[in-house]
């Protein structure tokens, strides 16, 4: 009689296994069909797919610290004025200086 009860809890967990396994087939299956779907659209659509992987690439370079061309160009932009502010110091500082002499 024991027997027969764990032959039946055997078969019972036996059952839910492979109900578990047929749910995560169907699952796999449906992600298989929307990846070849959104693969068939990046065939269809080159350009597409050259954006994003364009937009991956540069993601990648800006985590490893690689500035990018807006940022070099902000810079250069902050480079001039600063050289613009040291000028027009040292035209003050001169103007001063010859002050002091006279």
């Amino acid at each position: 009689m024991a027997a027969k009860k764990t032959m039946s809890r055997t078969k019972d967990k036996v059952g839910e296994v492979i109900s578990q396994a047929k749910a995560s087939l169907k699952i796999l299956e449906m992600l298989e069909k929307e990846t070849l779907a959104k693969a068939k659209g990046f065939v269809k659509n080159p350009a597409n797919a050259k954006q994003l992987t364009n937009e991956k690439f540069l993601g990648g370079l800006k985590k490893i610290g690689v500035a990018s061309e807006r940022d070099i160009q902000a810079l250069r932009a902050r480079v001039e004025q600063l050289e613009a502010d040291v000028a027009q110091l040292k035209a003050r500082a001169s103007g001063a200086a010859a002050l002091i002499k006279e």
